[in-house]
């Protein structure tokens, strides 16, 4: 098993944001699809069921490792 960092962005229906709500996880799985996969179904949990189906969560990419993403304040 590796470590994927995923980023998932939330569907339109689901934000008032659409474009910019992203979800970003870290996951164990066997290929970069299983990661997907996995983080879908994660993401899909994280909302209590305001996402009607966990492939509504677009993949937006996957990386090898531990990716930390780093966020800037103006």
């Amino acid at each position: 098993m590796k470590l994927y960092s995923v980023l998932l962005l939330y569907p339109d229906y689901a934000t008032e944001n659409y474009g910019q709500d992203t979800y970003y996880v870290y996951v164990c799985a066997e290929t970069p699809l299983e990661a997907s996969r996995i983080a879908q179904e994660e993401a899909w949990k994280a909302t209590g069921g305001s996402v009607q189906d966990q492939e509504d969560f677009a993949v937006l990419g996957v990386w090898e490792g531990h990716n930390p993403i780093v966020y800037s304040e103006e």
